[in-house]
């Protein structure tokens, strides 16, 4: 009686989860910075049954006894995998993700879940920021239970319908919960708490500090009886990945293959161009995709430093000042463009240009007039 009741108040429970817990991906790309559980549960276990007041006593007038009210029944529907994933302990193998779900008495009457998801994790030790592939906090689950033993307890709206808290638990960390709301659905409680996260943006570890979907207190109801014990684990699927090793996260350095950047080069789409070096590399969000060697205008006419962007393409470009070809040509500076030129591979360093940037490579010039676009920027500097 027990396993069919569980199995009926897991359904119960799911069907009313689905929307709530339809987002749980977001969390594959970032990690917490403090543990999103340490907190979870800041006031004591929910309380036993408050003892009902005892009525005044009446003299009832006779009256035809009513017909008994037959106990209600509830149908077992079958659970999709994803619906699963939520409330049963063990491994699970779905849309291509691991989950991982281990399930607790949070009270001697009252059981949570919590479910990880196999994802990537960023993480600070030692003052040097990590990626690690590992098991990623998702969120908790409070299998149904009366909503009176939540009396007193934030989790779960202190007991009273329609509660909307906000609040700080013990270790100063503040939380939000909201009962009963289209954003939960009758009969639950959703908690969430502002933790600080981070991911890797462009290169660059990011630290956000944002509130954050903590997990879901179901309450007992039609549909969704009382669990009061821990369910069966479900089988564990084939090739459930163990985490690796941690990899130092090395955050846009200056100097790559040999080649050193400008800062104005670190994001988006650059040229970058040092007339030291003599070379030009094309980057991408703060990462060198190629380096070539380049020269550039004679003394009297020199090349501007300074940071420029692409405004015009011409493929089969002929200059009218100098009456030379000037293949592939990306104007960026009036006049001046970034352009494939033959006398540069013949005769190389010897020459100079009318302040245009050289290139002697004709096909990577070809490669690169295809790939950029107008408004990338061009950083002209020593």
């Amino acid at each position: 009686m027990r396993k069919n009741l569980f199995g009926v108040g897991v359904v119960a429970l799911i069907m009313s989860l689905v929307a709530p817990l339809a987002s749980a991906d977001e969390v594959t790309a970032e990690t917490t910075t403090t543990d999103p559980v340490a907190s979870a549960s800041p006031s004591p276990e929910p309380t036993t049954d408050p003892t009902p007041p005892t009525p005044e006593p009446t003299t009832p007038a006779p009256t035809t006894p009513a017909p008994a009210t037959p106990t209600p029944t509830y149908t077992q529907a079958p659970m999709t995998p994803d619906q699963a994933i939520y409330v049963t302990p063990g491994y699970h193998l779905v849309n291509g993700r691991y989950w991982q779900t281990e399930c607790s008495m949070y009270s001697s009457n009252t059981v949570r879940c919590r479910t990880n998801i196999f994802g990537s994790t960023v993480s600070l030790k030692d003052g040097k920021w990590f990626t690690q592939n590992g098991w990623v906090f998702n969120n908790l689950t409070y299998l149904p239970s009366p909503r009176a033993l939540w009396t007193g307890n934030k989790l779960g709206g202190e007991g009273q319908p329609e509660a909307k808290l906000e609040w700080k638990a013990e270790d100063g960390r503040e939380w939000r919960t909201e009962c009963d709301t289209p954003n939960t659905g009758r009969g639950a409680c959703r908690n969430y708490a502002m933790s600080t996260v981070a991911s890797i943006v462009g290169g660059k570890v990011v630290q956000t500090n944002k509130e954050v979907f903590n997990g879901i207190v179901r309450f007992e109801g039609p549909g969704a009886p009382w669990i009061k014990s821990i369910p069966a684990a479900a089988p564990t699927p084939a090739g459930v990945p163990t985490p690796g090793a941690p990899a130092q996260v090395i955050t846009q350095p200056t100097t790559q293959s040999g080649f050193r950047l400008d800062q104005r080069c670190m994001t988006g789409r650059a040229f970058c161009v040092s007339k030291k070096q003599n070379k030009m590399a094309w980057v991408v969000d703060g990462k060198i995709q190629t380096v070539v060697d380049v020269r550039f205008g004679k003394t009297a006419t020199p090349t501007r430093n300074g940071a420029f962007k692409i405004y015009w393409k011409s493929r089969d470009h002929f200059s009218s000042i100098y009456k030379v070809d000037m293949p592939f040509a990306l104007f960026f500076d009036g006049g001046i463009a970034i352009h494939y030129s033959a006398n540069f591979a013949r005769v190389g360093y010897r020459g100079g240009s009318g302040g245009c940037v050289n290139v002697r490579d004709y096909n990577q010039m070809k490669r690169f007039f295809d790939i950029a676009r107008v408004g990338d920027k061009v950083i002209v500097f020593n």
